[in-house]
């Protein structure tokens, strides 16, 4: 699978069966993450497919992941993943909540422009 955009709008389009732990196929499903599963993904590049409860639509990311912020009693927001975007130089990380997740695959690799291959493909 090539990615050439950094996010894509996805709808009514059969995902395959998911290859890497913590991943769900596209459908009414979510990805379930807790502190161990999330950290796993820190410091990869991922495909992350969101999705909100106000909207039908979902929505893709290509997305680095630099940090992860855990559960704690009083956090607003919920957990989430510190990311970046390959390829720019943003100066803050954006935050890509847990709850928002459908599925995310980790990236086998990139050539810096976009196009990778998801890792267990």
């Amino acid at each position: 699978m090539d990615v050439e955009e950094t996010s894509l709008t996805v709808k009514d389009r059969p995902a395959p069966p998911p290859s890497t732990p913590g991943t769900t196929a596209m459908n009414n499903d979510r990805v379930i993450l807790n502190a161990q599963s999330a950290l796993r993904y820190l410091g990869q590049t991922a495909l992350i497919e969101m999705v909100w409860d106000d909207d039908p639509e979902t929505m893709w990311h290509y997305l680095h992941i630099v940090g992860v912020v855990l559960p704690a009693a009083g956090l607003r927001g919920g957990p989430h993943f510190l990311t970046l975007r390959p390829g720019t130089e943003e100066a803050f990380a954006e935050e890509a909540f847990w709850e928002n997740i459908r599925t995310i695959r980790v990236m086998r690799y990139s050539d810096g422009r976009g196009s990778s291959n998801v890792q267990g493909r």
